[in-house]
């Protein structure tokens, strides 16, 4: 937000502190000594006193808290799920600060997971003020704006392409970051493109220049035209090559259970709004889908923890916050596209909600 457009009497000092979840995983000390240190507050030389500097400092609002009587600190804490360790010491005690009446610290949690506050210990939950908001995938109206900012003041896109990108991408995933990728290559892909075509025609006018008869007995070679814009043309081989990547290669070589599996993954994820799965809901559902389609066997329960273990290991799945959960790397353009080399499997996924 501009500041020049906010109203003087809305103004005020603000200190904002944004810390990410994990690298915070140990103690609390961790992740406020730095923000303490550059507010005027001394920094500990040790861990006991480091403690009792904060809880002093946000507890008893005494000392130090008078000095700084009119700032409030916002605490921004992203991947807040991977703090949800056993005891949940962290969690509990920077929100219980939150909740003093001096402590002048104001705590925002960022998760991956819609059921985090559901997945707390009840102490913790005690010291939840929850206001959820919910950020669903973009659509593609507003993946096409955030490009078309991205681009703003460049007269290198065609509006149509970037309108075919913003669709590929939220007919998939909503994931703006995919789409930037797309614009990228796409605009390598037409670089490209313009250097052979530069090439070409200094080719050419060499051929012309030094054999002007036979040029005219059998004609010039035709040039290729160097695009002006990237075109559509240019998002559909961007979109090619991001789904021959490494890792689409590797979806497309799975096993028939193990690509199950996978797909079983994405789909709990939508269905359920949270990125972390136990393992059994995972295998729970292949089982149901194996049973529902006679012609795919049914594994025993070794052979599904052996499989997960296997897309753990292949870094196709990675490991959850908590714990026995996991969560799919992959993307569900992936797994498609890899479907269709199996002819058993294919019917099977066009009815899951990946």
């Amino acid at each position: 937000m501009d500041p020049t457009r906010v109203p003087t009497a809305w103004r005020c000092s603000l200190h904002c502190e944004r810390e990410g979840g994990m690298s915070a995983s140990a103690t609390a000390e961790r992740v406020l000594s730095s923000s303490m240190h550059t507010r005027g507050f001394p920094r500990a030389s040790c861990t006991p006193t480091s403690s009792q500097l904060l809880d002093r400092r946000f507890t008893k609002g005494d000392g130090v808290r008078k000095k700084h009587s009119r700032d409030t600190m916002v605490l921004l804490l992203d991947e807040l799920d991977y703090l949800v360790t056993r005891t949940q010491s962290v969690i509990y005690n920077i929100f219980e600060w939150a909740t003093c009446a001096h402590s002048g610290i104001v705590v925002i949690g960022i998760s991956n997971t819609m059921d985090l506050p559901e997945r707390l210990l009840p102490r913790v939950q005690s010291r939840f003020g929850i206001m959820r908001i919910n950020f669903l995938p973009y659509e593609h109206a507003d993946i096409a704006a955030i490009i078309s900012d991205r681009l703003q003041g460049l007269d290198a896109f065609d509006p149509n392409s970037i309108e075919l990108a913003a669709r590929k991408v939220a007919s998939i995933s909503g994931d703006v970051r995919r789409a930037l990728e797309v614009c990228r290559l796409a605009a390598q892909v037409a670089e490209r493109e313009e250097l052979e075509a530069a090439t070409s025609a200094n080719e050419n006018t060499n051929a012309s220049t030094n054999q002007n008869t036979n040029t005219t007995a059998h004609g010039t070679k035709g040039a290729m035209a160097a695009p002006r814009h990237v075109s559509m043309s240019h998002i559909d081989e961007a979109n090619r090559q991001l789904r021959g990547s490494v890792l689409g290669r590797s979806v497309a070589q799975l096993p028939e259970h193990q690509l199950l599996l996978l797909a079983c993954a994405l789909s709990l994820q939508k269905v359920r709004g949270r990125v972390d799965l136990e393992q059994h809901e995972i295998a729970e559902r292949h089982t149901n889908l194996c049973r529902l389609y006679a012609s795919i066997d049914t594994p025993t329960f070794e052979e599904q923890d052996e499989a997960i273990a296997r897309l753990l290991c292949s870094r196709l799945m990675t490991p959850g916050a908590a714990p026995g959960q996991v969560r799919a790397a992959a993307t569900a353009e992936d797994v498609r596209q890899a479907a269709k080399t199996q002819q058993r499997l294919a019917h099977i996924l066009e009815k899951l909600p990946l």
